[in-house]
């Protein structure tokens, strides 16, 4: 099924913002998406906890997320996942515990650093 980038930008309210890099979508591919800003910098005991501002920025969106929001989504015939992208540190227990709150799929997709 085709997707709506921007049916689906306004169901998740999906826009730009200081811990949001870029907002995305590709109806040909049936994707939308966001790309979370790695900043602001971390303290010492954030760093610790988070690894990395983008993290962080990630759990704190999903915070505000509803599982309907997602629900709607998957009747459509859509999936919904959470992709981190050339990482090898631990994911943060509070992170993992939002993707299961809303049913989320985790990919972690190590690139070679260019």
């Amino acid at each position: 099924m085709d997707l709506d980038g921007a049916w689906a930008r306004n169901l998740l309210k999906m826009q730009e913002g200081p811990s949001i890099l870029r907002v995305y979508s590709n109806d040909d591919e049936g994707i939308a998406g966001l790309e979370f800003a790695n900043n602001p910098l971390l303290s010492e005991d954030e760093t610790i906890f988070w690894h990395h501002p983008a993290l962080k920025n990630a759990t704190e969106w999903l915070q505000t997320r509803s599982e309907e929001q997602f629900n709607t989504l998957r009747e459509k015939g859509h999936r919904a996942d959470l992709c981190i992208v050339s990482y090898s540190g631990a994911v943060p227990s509070v992170l993992l515990k939002e993707l299961v709150r809303l049913g989320l799929t985790l990919f972690i997709i190590d690139l070679p650093w260019s």
